[in-house]
Parts: C-alpha cells; structure tokens; sequence
C-alpha cells in the first residue's frame, strides 16, 4: 500500500518529467520581466509545444515565472 503523501519524503517521489535541467535553463534564460507569449518563446528555444508547457509549468510551481493572460509569461521578481 502506498504511503500518504504526508509521510513521504521528498526523495520518495518520482520526477515528474523528462524535461532537463538544460531545457529549463535554456527556456528561462528566454523569459524576463517583460511578458512574452509562450508562441514567442517557442520560436525562440526550438523546443517542442510539450516540452515547453512542461518546463514553463515547472517554472511556474518553482516560482521562477508567473503566467500572465494573453497566454504570456514573465520573470517573477518578488519584493524585498
């Protein structure tokens, strides 16, 4: 039987994605604090439309990006 998530650890859990780190940073490093759709940054990072939402999705949960409407993203910069 499967442990409740409360009781696992983080080294119990299964990656969620083939995205690599190279995938991420090479998205992020496309991404500031001026928005740009995510068709943008598609043309830009010649990754494929999964790989993307994925790695953008992932950014997202780290709190790298936010997600903006008009389907366009940005740098999240957070006051001090």
């Amino acid at each position: 039987t499967p442990k409740p998530l409360t009781d696992r650890g983080l080294s119990d859990l299964e990656p969620v994605s083939d995205v690599t780190d190279e995938v991420r940073d090479r998205l992020y490093s496309l991404v500031s604090s001026t928005p740009v759709t995510v068709d943008e940054l598609l043309e830009e990072c010649h990754l494929s439309h999964q790989e993307a939402a994925t790695a953008l999705l992932e950014l997202e949960l780290a709190g790298r990006v936010q997600r903006l409407p008009g389907n366009r993203v940005a740098v999240l910069i957070l006051s001090d």
